[in-house]
């Protein structure tokens, strides 16, 4: 009866420290896909009055900063080119930027660079749509959805700081971010209750003190195991802390806490 009570006393434990560590994971996983971690799509919004081409309006201003000047900023889309309203093409493309932004809330990062503007003036930025609820959505910004609706095409420049190539890998690092965070949950569940129910056997075998010590080292190897190079720098340093965490609790709680309340009941 000592023995159940003390293997039920480290599942339950085990398990809270389990839930704890998928907590921790789930918030540097959250921390890591916020926006502002890599844009900032909410530097300056408005409104916007007047469509000049496919990659270039005017938006009243609604919130600024240091950099603005007046109400109503000419904006300039970021590494982006849509063709001269002199070609072929120039009507169209600014036919889809006026249906898209025309009278529509806008959200601009704006470049950090030369107080990021352009030689005429004109603001540098990349722009991002607003949803439902007033607030930006982060992908696809409107500099990409104008190139992947055929209306510009990429022209990266660098005297900027944005770089395209990372408005497609910032979105696919979020979905493989989001995939590894439930593989990792998924697995290291599945090892909990395969190494707990491993530990049911070995009892069933043996009355040796050693069954604690054997069924932690266990655990940890089974998840250390199913959590491997899935975890990116920062799950890992929270798995670093469950291990560390569950040997504390090894040497400490099992061998004082432990024996008290299995000798209080």
């Amino acid at each position: 009866m000592r023995a159940y009570g003390k293997r039920r006393y480290l599942e339950l434990n085990i398990s809270y420290l389990l839930r704890l560590f998928v907590m921790i994971l789930t918030i540097f996983s959250v921390l890591s896909l916020l926006p502002g971690s890599s844009a900032s799509p909410d530097e300056v919004y408005g409104v916007v009055t007047n469509v000049i081409d496919g990659d270039t309006f005017d938006l009243r201003i609604e919130k600024a900063d240091s950099r603005i000047t007046d109400s109503v900023e000419r904006i300039t889309l970021a590494d982006v080119r849509s063709p001269d309203m002199k070609a072929i093409q120039g009507p169209a493309a600014r036919d889809f930027t006026y249906a898209v932004l025309m009278d529509k809330r806008v959200y601009l990062d704006v470049d950090d660079f030369n107080r990021g503007q352009d030689d005429e003036g004109r603001l540098i930025a990349v722009a991002y749509l607003a949803g439902a609820y007033g607030q930006p959505i982060p992908y696809p910004n409107f500099n990409l959805l104008l190139v992947d609706a055929g209306h510009a095409i990429l022209a990266n420049q660098t005297d900027n700081e944005f770089d395209p190539k990372d408005w497609r890998e910032e979105h696919n690092s979020e979905k493989s971010n989001s995939d590894t965070l439930q593989r990792v949950e998924e697995n290291l569940r599945e090892r909990l209750e395969e190494s707990l129910q491993g530990s049911d056997q070995e009892q069933k075998g043996t009355q040796n003190d050693g069954w604690q010590n054997d069924s932690q080292n266990g655990l940890l190897s089974r998840i250390e195991d199913a959590a491997g190079e899935k975890l990116n720098r920062a799950t890992q340093a929270a798995w670093d802390w469950l291990k560390a965490e569950i040997t504390n609790t090894s040497l400490e709680m099992v061998n004082s806490n432990l024996d008290r309340a299995l000798n209080r009941s």
